[in-house]
């Protein structure tokens, strides 16, 4: 079916049918078939206003369908050929139906239909789509809020315990290890397990580790954290009895000696006895010295099991012990050790907080 057919039945109607086939055979050649398809629309509006109508109407319509599905459409189903074209509200759905099966109608109510159908089923998986999306969004979301209040919570500890040793994560600490009692250059079991203590401390803040012999290192601290380990007596650590006289006058130590106040810890005015491998005391005084930028903490033990128990207390204990105290900055606290014999290192408790009377002159 071409264009000149449908003028050959146009032009037996009546006097307008000439225009008609020109108009719609230049339509046709000029812009396709959606133009031509609405011309003949248009014409077949202009034959009804002339007197034409009814089965004009109809038969205008099956040429125009058929031309399009024939000549521009490439086979394309008629009813679909009509959507196409924008015009399916011209045709009465009947009047599809009617122009045969050879050409593959379904009409325009079918074409609607599948229409509908596609356009729901694009909803429904468009809507699946943006539920999976909002889905993995939220679960990104929810992750990284997650993630972000856990690591927020892990810093809060670190500093927190890093405030109360007088670390800073990225600079170097020192420890300065004392002798066995009465021995130069030799070092007990139980102080190096407190070295390790301190040790791993540090790591865990970020920190690096430096070791001092008690025998060969003399002066300030400066801008290094100090961890001195050890008790004056015996030689064991001068170190710590320099301090002790120069920054915590208000401790002293009854020297080793035959009586039950051998070795017992003076503050206050009271009296800490030392009694071997049952309950024994440390006191963990922690200054500045003028000179210095970075704080020394002093573990000053009864014995090298007591500087033990003190380190590994106050590593597992320091925020509560923080909250019992007046300042992290500056503190004297008694760590006493009890059931030693059932509990070893591990039965430390915070005795008292002396800080009042140690830095005090007695």
């Amino acid at each position: 079916m071409s264009v000149e057919v449908l003028g050959d039945t146009l032009q037996h109607r009546s006097g307008v049918i000439g225009d008609v086939e020109a108009r719609c055979q230049d339509v046709a050649v000029v812009h396709g078939a959606q133009q031509f398809l609405r011309c003949a629309v248009d014409e077949t509006k202009l034959v009804e206003a002339a007197g034409g109508g009814g089965d004009w109407s109809r038969e205008t319509a099956q040429h125009a369908i058929r031309f399009v599905a024939a000549e521009f459409v490439d086979g394309l189903p008629v009813g679909e050929a009509v959507v196409a074209a924008g015009v399916e509200q011209h045709w009465p759905l009947s009047g599809c139906h009617r122009l045969g099966s050879s050409w593959r109608i379904n009409g325009v109510c079918g074409a609607r239909n599948r229409c509908a159908r596609w356009g729901r089923e694009g909803a429904t998986i468009f809507s699946v789509l943006v539920n999976v999306l909002v889905g993995l969004v939220t679960s990104l979301i929810g992750g990284g809020c997650v993630w972000l209040w856990e690591r927020g919570k892990r810093a809060r500890v670190l500093r927190r315990k890093a405030d109360f040793f007088g670390l800073v994560p990225g600079e170097t600490c020192f420890i300065v290890i004392g002798n066995k009692h009465g021995v130069r250059g030799v070092a007990t079991h139980k102080e190096i397990r407190a070295m390790i203590e301190l040790a791993t401390l540090a790591g865990q803040l970020g920190c690096g580790v430096a070791t001092e012999s008690v025998d060969d290192f003399r002066g300030s601290n400066d801008d290094r954290t100090e961890f001195c380990i050890g008790g004056p007596l015996g030689e064991a650590n001068l170190r710590t009895g320099g301090h002790l006289a120069a920054h915590v006058p208000g401790v002293s130590i009854l020297p080793y000696g035959p009586g039950p106040e051998s070795v017992a810890f003076v503050v206050g005015g009271r009296r800490y006895l030392f009694r071997k491998s049952e309950v024994e005391y440390a006191l963990v005084a922690k200054f500045m010295p003028p000179q210095a930028t970075r704080p020394v903490v002093l573990v000053c033990g009864q014995s090298s099991l007591a500087n033990q128990a003190a380190i590994h207390f106050l590593k597992r204990n320091h925020r509560q012990v923080a909250d019992t105290i007046d300042s992290v900055d500056r503190y004297c606290l008694l760590i006493k050790v009890a059931d030693i014999g059932t509990y070893g290192f591990q039965g430390a408790s915070l005795e008292r907080d002396v800080t009042g009377d140690a830095f005090t002159v007695s």
